[in-house]
């Protein structure tokens, strides 16, 4: 099944509280061929800096063939 979502998150009166989490799934197959992608990308910052983590996995069928996660960050730039 493919599908996206998206959640953001924020407390009122906190905007370094703010983050969101997009989750993505895709299907590719014909017959008993099978694949399916899943990623899940985080972003948030604090007063420092910008964080972002990405996460990707491939399956085919029900066995994972590949995984990986990234982290980057990034100062902010208040100029």
């Amino acid at each position: 099944m493919n599908g996206y979502w998206k959640i953001s998150r924020i407390t009122e009166g906190d905007p370094l509280s703010a983050k969101v989490v997009c989750d993505w799934t895709l299907t590719l197959g014909r017959g008993d061929w099978q694949t399916r992608l899943e990623s899940t990308s985080t972003m948030w910052a604090d007063e420092e800096k910008f964080y972002v983590t990405s996460e990707l996995a491939a399956f085919e069928g029900d066995e994972k063939v590949y995984d990986t996660c990234r982290e980057f960050e990034t100062d902010r730039d208040y100029n």
